[in-house]
């Protein structure tokens, strides 16, 4: 069966929701941040301001430098999540395969209904519009896997409509820039740069196996696979990300970040989660796996079978970061590359009950730590008591363009 793939990309989001909310809005230069006079950076700019130079990730006072009468709106996340429900029953009412990319961001796969790709994105513009309002656009790329979709989404903003053939396929690969490539930013594209590669076409005729000498496994076989618009990764459905045979814990970070130490802290986090409902439910498992989505549409997944059974969210983290630098080159404060997504988990589980206790002092010593951490944070509440190491990670909770973003464990 021929895949079909559509990426559905709301346009400048925060900000239309805001401009659909309030009518007096509407037709303005906003942004959707903090107080212009408070250090904040603005989170969404709506199409009337981005005519300026306004842009998201901007500060506050050069967004306002750029565009005097500019209208900052504070952030209100519930009201953007109420709309996203409302979005995602419209996607799943075409495909139970619906991919939540991000609060704005879409895979469907259409795969079953190939011969009526077209005609259904076309519907969804025009459902989007009714029942949500008619100041809502969405940009929407189809094509024959997921990376091909989101670069052809890119194309045509606001309220587009792309749709990538065999015969198209190249103009669009080439025509586009490197950093167009969801997964190639600003540090690989400097050290593309510095390779001499600038173009697509110049890309495409640098060897795989050079590119994964350069570059690591994961990133040089991506990127290789990029040139020639190849994707074979799966439209991942929310039943399917939740269905588990095992014990895991994952985080989708606020922003993408190739900070070593944060990343590693966020690990160790969803490790002691892990460990917290292994040791609840009386469970220890000796299969630890790691995942690692980056920002583009793909990512990469490891596991390791031990010789013996563990509970302890450190120990757990300490084989999850083994897999992390096996798994993505860095330096002593930066991956390679950008991250957006980790998930870690713990299989191949056993009733504690049919373990021998280990009679090394050290060990009981570790475990009545742990033991009396859990008797803490169960009865005082979650996090009343942590590991110093998980610090980087509380320390993200910030505000951000006027919205207090909180790293949520799910």
């Amino acid at each position: 069966m021929t895949r079909t793939i559509l990426h559905i990309d709301m346009n400048s989001y925060f900000a239309t929701v805001e401009q659909q909310a309030n009518p007096l809005l509407r037709g303005k230069p906003i942004a959707v941040s903090g107080r212009p006079n408070i250090q904040s950076v603005v989170a969404t700019a709506s199409y009337e301001a981005k005519k300026y130079g306004v842009k998201s990730g901007m500060n506050t006072w050069e967004a306002k430098k750029l565009c005097p009468f500019l209208i900052f709106i504070p952030g209100d996340p519930n009201k953007y999540i109420d709309i996203t429900g409302r979005l995602i029953k419209i996607f799943k009412s075409y495909t139970p395969l619906v991919e939540i990319f991000s609060i704005d961001e879409v895979f469907l796969d259409l795969s079953h209904a190939s011969s009526r790709a077209q005609e259904i994105a076309l519907e969804i513009k025009v459902r989007i519009r009714r029942e949500i309002g008619d100041k809502m656009t969405c940009s929407i790329g189809v094509a024959s896997n997921k990376f091909l979709a989101k670069l052809a989404s890119e194309k045509k903003k606001p309220d587009g409509l792309t749709i990538v053939t065999p015969e198209t396929l190249d103009e669009i690969l080439l025509s586009s820039k490197l950093d167009d490539f969801c997964g190639i930013g600003r540090r690989i594209l400097a050290r593309l740069s510095g390779m001499g590669i600038y173009t697509v076409a110049q890309l495409r005729k640098v060897p795989r196996e050079f590119l994964v000498a350069a570059f690591g496994n994961v990133c040089g076989n991506h990127l290789h696979d990029m040139a020639f618009g190849f994707d074979d990764s799966p439209v991942v459905p929310d039943f399917e990300a939740d269905e588990q045979k095992s014990f895991g814990h994952s985080l989708t970070l606020p922003t993408e970040t190739d900070d070593r130490a944060y990343v590693e802290a966020v690990l160790l986090r969803l490790a002691e989660k892990v460990a917290r409902r292994l040791r609840a439910e009386n469970f220890a498992g000796r299969l630890v796996h790691l995942y690692i989505r980056f920002p583009n549409l793909g990512g990469v997944g490891e596991q390791k079978a031990l010789g013996y059974y563990v509970d302890d969210g450190y120990e757990i983290f300490g084989i999850g970061r083994e897999i992390l630098n096996k798994s993505l080159p860095s330096t002593d404060y930066r991956l390679l590359t950008k991250i957006r997504m980790l998930s870690i988990g713990v299989g191949s589980l056993v009733k504690k009950d049919l373990l021998t206790s280990s009679l090394l002092p050290e060990k009981q010593r570790a475990e009545k730590i742990v033991s009396s951490m859990d008797l803490v944070n169960n009865h005082f509440g979650e996090n009343t008591i942590f590991r110093a190491a998980v610090l980087p990670a509380f320390e993200r909770e910030k505000n951000v363009a006027g919205i207090r973003i909180k790293l949520r464990f799910q």
